[in-house]
């Protein structure tokens, strides 16, 4: 019997040394090993590939300086902000400041409110006023941009102005290409005769009035020697542009094009028939992240003529039901009639244009509308997005393209009217009857003894 519980002993402390050795070599391997694991619906915290790949390219520190309240919750949200890109770039510093620190030393620093993050790298500081992971990037982006990215709008012909807030400004836009370093310059070709050398893409938005024979022979002599360009071209009883689309080898097609999909029209709250819903792209860099409709208002189409010099793509086209009119837009009489000239759809509204030229890629696109992209229609859709991507894309910025905000999908309810009355049901007639019917049947079973 003794030996017998001395060997339960052995056996017992065996055991416990054991799993001591086991733990130990897992501490020991844990110390040499990093991992994680992201469970959340939609991974809401990991940051996107094209995110964690800008954090590769960038080599040298990151130091994050946050002016938040002293709220041990609200500095709490920010670390695990932060951690979301510490996890791929470790060496990524945070610190808090003092929020009593004066107002001069707060200006000193950059600080204008509370709830700012100020992002340095190398020689640049760039501030953020909402942490959500697309801020966060793009601030990341333009940090590590060496140098500005100047894309110039023609001006001078009643094209849109990049300056302007109303409606018909692409004010809008030229801000948020501001926040990543993408600086927007008007240009006069009368009045300056030459594009600038730094421009990286040059932008035609809409021009109402003809151009001089000497300005668009700067345009075609900036396109032969390897320029990026974005043409928005609006409807017009007159081709002004017939060199240019010789030289790009695309034909536009008369008229403005018509969309006879009540149906969707009404769906998405679209009145005029000459408002063109977009709904399915071809696969393309500019495209393939837009989760939602394009809306392009009086609108043209185009077609690419044989090229041997370009690669074409399609970017998207108007619906089944649809055509280009050339008789007048009166909504009560609009039919489509071939013998009058108009064009059967599905039309093309968009089209991309690339080749190489001394081991450098031209890009040009080519949209035939430029209302889609003015304050008055940008937030409608994907139409926001698809204006930045343009520019991106053509100023070569593609890792930009695909950042997007990510959502949780879970953080949201939707109920329609048959789920509203059956919680109202259960949460006021029920649960409170099974509540009253307890009650009475405690009371009777008391009374009972």
């Amino acid at each position: 019997m003794p030996n017998y519980k001395r060997q339960i002993k052995i056996n017992l402390y065996a055991w416990s040394l054991l799993c001591v050795a086991v733990v130990i070599a897992l501490l020991w391997l844990n110390s040499l090993f990093d991992w994680q694991s992201d469970w959340t619906l939609g991974s809401r915290n990991t940051i996107s590939a094209s995110s964690i790949e800008l954090l590769e390219h960038m080599q040298e520190p990151i130091e994050l300086v946050a002016f938040f309240d002293s709220n041990n919750q609200t500095r709490l949200q920010v670390r695990n902000f932060v951690s979301k890109y510490q996890r791929f770039k470790k060496d990524i510093s945070l610190r808090f400041i003092d929020t009593q620190l004066p107002t001069e030393e707060l200006s000193a620093l950059g600080f204008t409110q509370f709830g700012q993050l100020k992002i340095q790298y190398q020689d640049k500081s760039v501030f953020i006023n909402r942490l959500n992971e697309q801020e966060m990037t793009k601030a990341l982006y333009q940090a590590a941009r060496k140098q500005d990215t100047w894309v110039a709008v023609i001006q001078g012909h009643g094209e849109r102005d990049p300056l302007d807030t109303g409606n018909n400004g692409l004010s809008k836009v030229t801000g948020e290409l501001n926040k990543t370093g993408i600086k927007v310059q008007s240009i006069n070709l009368l009045t300056q005769g030459v594009i600038p050398d730094n421009t990286q893409a040059l932008l035609i938005a809409g021009p109402r009035n003809a151009y001089l024979g000497a300005e668009l022979k700067l345009i075609e002599d900036y396109i032969e020697q390897g320029g990026n360009l974005l043409w928005l071209r609006d409807p017009a009883k007159q081709n002004y542009f017939a060199s240019l689309d010789k030289l790009l080898g695309i034909e536009s097609v008369p008229g403005v094009i018509i969309d006879a999909n009540t149906k969707l029209r009404i769906l998405l709250g679209i009145k005029h028939a000459a408002v063109i819903p977009v709904t399915e792209f071809y696969k393309h860099d500019t495209t393939s992240q837009l989760d939602t409709h394009l809306l392009f208002p009086f609108a043209s189409a185009m077609d690419v003529t044989a090229s041997s010099d370009w690669q074409t793509a399609v970017l998207f086209k108007s619906l089944e039901r649809s055509w280009s009119e050339v008789g007048e837009l009166n909504t009560d009489k609009l039919k489509y009639d071939e013998t009058l000239g108009d064009t059967q759809g599905p039309l093309a509204l968009g089209v991309s244009l690339s080749r190489v030229m001394s081991d450098k890629t031209q890009r040009v696109v080519v949209i035939g509308d430029s209302d889609f992209m003015a304050n008055g229609y940008i937030g409608y859709g994907a139409n926001f997005s698809l204006s930045l991507n343009l520019i991106n894309w053509l100023t070569e910025d593609d890792q930009l393209i695909a950042i997007t905000h990510q959502h949780a999908p879970d953080q949201s309810i939707q109920l329609d009217d048959d789920d509203v009355t059956f919680i109202a049901l259960v949460l006021l007639l029920i649960v409170p009857g099974l509540l009253i019917c307890t009650g009475f049947a405690i009371r009777w079973l008391r009374h009972r003894h």
